[in-house]
C-alpha cells in the first residue's frame, strides 16, 4: 500500500507540474480528447495502464 501511495503522489506531482508549466498545451489536448471517439480513448487508457504495470513490475524485479 505504501508503494501505491507513493506512486499516486508522484502522478499528482508530475501532472501538476505539466499543467502549471504548459496550460495552453493541456487545454488543446483536452479539446482533442473531447472530440476523440470513445474506443480510441479506451484503447489509449488500457495501453497506458498496461505500460504502467510493466514499469512497476520491472522496477520491483530488477531494481528492488
Amino acid at each position: 500500500m505504501r508503494d501505491f501511495l507513493v506512486g499516486l503522489g508522484l502522478v499528482f506531482a508530475i501532472e501538476g507540474l505539466i499543467v502549471a508549466g504548459f496550460p495552453g498545451f493541456i487545454k488543446n489536448r483536452i479539446r482533442e480528447m473531447l472530440e476523440a471517439p470513445d474506443g480510441r480513448l479506451r484503447t489509449m487508457g488500457l495501453l497506458s495502464a498496461v505500460l504502467g504495470v510493466c514499469i512497476v513490475f520491472a522496477v520491483k524485479r530488477f531494481m528492488g
